[in-house]
């Protein structure tokens, strides 16, 4: 649940793969996802990310997965990928607003 000083303060909100997590480490990206992380930390943006992030990440080395434990509870949250999510999915690549290679299957 998203506390309600985030709401009122209408914070932007970020979606992040998995790769924003990763390039926190990644030396070509790291000082702009610092960056990020740390509007996220003081509650300037609010972390979006999927359960299929959440799988993947899973898998990840421990250094990636302990970012992700640390950003608190009410700056993070989780979104389902539905049905709904697939088949607008679909429209975008159908549309080429986004290539085939975006879908996770």
């Amino acid at each position: 649940m998203i506390a309600e000083h985030l709401i009122a303060k209408m914070i932007q909100r970020y979606y992040f793969d998995t790769s924003v997590f990763g390039g926190f480490f990644d030396p070509e990206f790291s000082q702009e996802t610092m960056r990020i992380f740390d509007l996220v930390l003081e509650g300037e943006i609010l972390c979006i990310y999927s359960d299929l992030c959440e799988q993947e990440l899973i898998l990840a080395p421990s250094r990636i997965r302990k970012l992700v434990e640390k950003i608190p509870l009410q700056f993070k949250q989780k979104i389902i990928v539905t049905p709904e999510c697939l088949e607008l999915a679909g429209h975008y690549i159908k549309n080429k607003v986004v290539g085939y290679t975006s879908l996770d299957e």
